[in-house]
């Protein structure tokens, strides 16, 4: 397969960001997790306490694998991130739609209520991680890529910063939920 277009390298340094401001918020939040998982309802098997404990790692270790998993693993963190993001939609997506009232510290901040914007937020990251596991088929992690395009790279690298802050911004600005 021909390497995508360089900017692709842009897909997985973006969902990489995000997930590790998710991760280093809840793991500042650690007791949240718990709560979190019953209010989302999330399935009584991925309630146990050590898959709570393991989920901020478990995101963590996906964008590191993103952004350097050697070639022939590339894969491997790029699936995750579409499965974990696959996840994240399906749950906020079906508290949408019952019109169910649940908030949620995605990014460990303070709670915001599960709304349209979650579920638009979270369909914009599973597409951008269905992306980074296209660029996952290339040899050159999309961090090398970065690096060694120059100008475009940084360009890249401060379009992933700039996605990371906006995920996490407009989770700041929306109104906390009532509890």
């Amino acid at each position: 397969m021909p390497d995508p277009p360089p900017a692709l390298a842009l897909a997985p340094l973006a969902v990489a960001a995000v997930l590790a401001v998710a991760a280093a918020g809840k793991l500042r939040r650690p007791r949240s997790g718990p709560r979190e998982f019953v209010a989302l309802r999330v399935p009584l098997t991925l309630r146990r306490p050590w898959v709570v404990r393991l989920h901020p790692w478990a995101e963590l270790a996906i964008a590191t694998g993103l952004l350097g998993a050697p070639a022939p693993w590339r894969w491997v963190p790029g699936m995750a991130a579409v499965g974990l993001l696959a996840g994240y939609l399906a749950l906020v997506g079906r508290l949408v739609l019952r019109g169910e009232r649940v908030a949620c510290a995605c990014f460990g901040a303070t709670e915001h209520p599960v709304t349209g914007w979650t579920v638009a937020r979270n369909a914009a990251l599973l597409a951008g991680a269905a992306l980074a596991a296209l660029d996952c088929l290339t040899t050159a992690s999309p961090v090398h890529r970065a690096l060694t395009n120059g100008a475009a790279g940084a360009a890249w690298v401060t379009a992933a910063a700039v996605v990371a802050a906006g995920v996490w911004a407009g989770e700041a600005l929306t109104e906390p939920a009532d509890r």
